[in-house]
């Protein structure tokens, strides 16, 4: 048995080995997940707007044109003017995108799951010694963070997870020869994190270059035209050509190069700072009440969690340690134990000084979720991986042996519950969640009857963060239609615009939902007339 475990380790020797198998192992696992919990159901408003993304970009589109009727449709985190799209940057929807190509959307986040872990396994055998690879491989496959909150929802994290470890891969490789291959991939990784994170992803950028500029100025052998040659050359050359595709994408949605979808919809509906040195813009004129009113919950409980400096400290130290938690896998107190052996030496030591400004950006935001830190998290799991290597290595004498196996014993224990926590939950709420609702709903309509309008009525003490009205790129060519009733004067232009659909109403706050047909007496006459009257003035505008 000894023999076989030795063997094991000693084919893990082999980074090669280790990436491409971590690769398929976690793709493998992403798509077993699925297969037990089924296809996740979109819940959260990004979520949504990731997913619109996707359909527009699987059609060959970059974005679509606004529709005539575009204020029925309006929702959060999608911009209607200039064109109609998600207000983020592109790269989590490329990838659902290439799902949707092969028949579900989620086989995109699985394939990205994969390459995410595969990624970490690169930048992390670019910096620990090669007898640890195997426990890289077992921790990243089988990350419950990374497999199971992420990668079984459409919310993101991947794709900068997968950035920042090409970037930080490429780093820990280059020596004073600097081979262009490394600049390359590390550029390659700056665009990943500019089209997914960019303010994480430009804090990280800025620390790497930094970095890169110190390591090899300190060898007797660095030369400034090499760099240029075999370094910047090459990574300005990929960067360019990635910043030409970014402005043409802004242009073609925003009309400006060099405005962001992003920009464009902070015009229009925000109100709350996104930083908290920022102070509250003038409230928007929303034409919803629902979206008016999410907005002013969210501005008033920024407002009210961060009143004083002592105020942010514990928001703020909560967080972090809820990052610690997710990325470190249960075990950020083993973490922190090991943390100050590990620093002692130079190279953790500089990757902890890397690693803390792109954790504090962070946290910048009144509002923080994991994948936030996704551009600081391999740098984070390396500190990890090193603290619990330095805990090892001291309790090697007899006296401290029950402490190191105590220490393997816990560690898995740990991770184990952790995982089957976090599986248990996602499975409990992808089955009771409104979201579920909403889909069966649109599910069977598309089978019995195919072209439907829904017009979605809330409850006066509606909650927000249960939006019902999002819909395809092409809206028009939908088979289920969801709007918003704005007046008896804007109903009449939806019913005439659509009066080739079925008219149905669903009051989204009834336990459960319910789903009438539109009843035929509030289709008047006058209904008919006012949306056509409605119609002509918006083709004229």
């Amino acid at each position: 048995m000894h023999q076989t475990l030795h063997e094991i380790r000693k084919i893990f020797r082999n980074p090669r080995f280790c990436v491409v198998s971590a690769w398929l192992a976690a793709t493998c696992f992403a798509i077993l997940l699925t297969s037990v919990q089924g296809v996740p159901v979109p819940a959260v408003h990004d979520e949504f707007a990731y997913l619109l993304g996707a359909d527009t970009y699987a059609q060959g589109r970059v974005t679509n044109p606004t529709h005539p009727l575009w204020q029925h449709f309006e929702t959060f985190h999608v911009i209607h003017q200039p064109t109609y799209i998600p207000k983020y940057q592109p790269a989590q929807s490329l990838t659902i995108a290439v799902g949707q190509l092969l028949g579900e959307p989620h086989i995109g986040v699985c394939l990205a799951t994969g390459v995410s872990i595969a990624a970490l396994v690169w930048m992390l055998t670019g910096w620990l010694p090669r007898k640890y690879y195997w426990l890289v491989w077992l921790f990243c496959v089988f990350h419950p963070g990374l497999q199971i909150l992420w990668g079984q929802s459409y919310w993101g994290g991947a794709v900068p997870l997968t950035g920042a470890s090409l970037l930080l891969g490429a780093l820990g490789r280059t020596t004073h020869k600097m081979e262009r291959r490394f600049a390359v991939v590390a550029a390659i990784g700056i665009l990943l994190l500019a089209n997914s994170r960019p303010f994480e992803g430009a804090v990280l950028t800025g620390m790497v270059g930094l970095g890169l500029v110190w390591k090899l100025t300190r060898h007797a052998e660095f030369k400034l035209t090499t760099l240029i040659v075999q370094v910047l050359g090459p990574c300005s050359m990929v960067l360019g050509v990635g910043a030409l595709a970014m402005a043409a994408n802004n242009y073609s949605v925003t009309g400006n190069a060099w405005k962001m979808p992003y920009r464009a919809y902070e015009a229009s509906y925000g109100w709350s700072p996104l930083f908290l040195w920022q102070t509250a813009k003038p409230k928007p004129e929303y034409r919803h009440h629902e979206m008016e009113l999410y907005y002013t919950v969210d501005k008033t409980m920024n407002e009210n969690a961060f009143q004083t400096w002592g105020d942010v400290w514990w928001a703020k130290s909560k967080t972090s340690a809820d990052l610690a938690k997710f990325f470190c896998g249960g075990a950020e107190l083993l973490t922190i134990v090991g943390l100050p052996l590990a620093i002692r030496r130079p190279r953790f030591r500089f990757a902890l000084i890397l690693m803390t400004p792109v954790f504090l950006a962070a946290l910048t935001t009144p509002w923080a979720w994991a994948h936030y830190g996704a551009p600081a998290a391999p740098l984070l799991i390396l500190l990890m991986f090193r603290s619990w290597i330095e805990i090892w290595l001291k309790t090697q004498s007899p006296k401290l042996r029950v402490v190191r196996w105590a220490i393997i014993g816990v560690i898995p224990v740990f991770f184990s519950i952790w995982f089957s926590s976090i599986f248990l939950a996602n499975g409990i709420k992808s089955r009771e969640n409104w979201a579920s609702q909403r889909l069966n709903i649109e599910r069977k309509l598309l089978v019995e009857h195919g072209q439907d309008l829904v017009l979605v009525r809330y409850s006066t003490d509606h909650d927000p963060n249960y939006e019902w009205v999002y819909n395809a790129a092409n809206i028009d060519a939908a088979g289920v239609v969801w709007a918003r009733e704005i007046s008896d004067q804007r109903r009449g232009e939806l019913l005439h615009y659509f009066s080739d659909r079925n008219i149905w109403v669903v009051d989204a706050d009834a336990k459960p939902p319910m789903l009438t047909r539109f009843s035929e007496p509030d289709r008047s006459q006058q209904d008919w007339e006012l949306g056509l009257n409605s119609i002509n003035q918006t083709v004229l505008q």
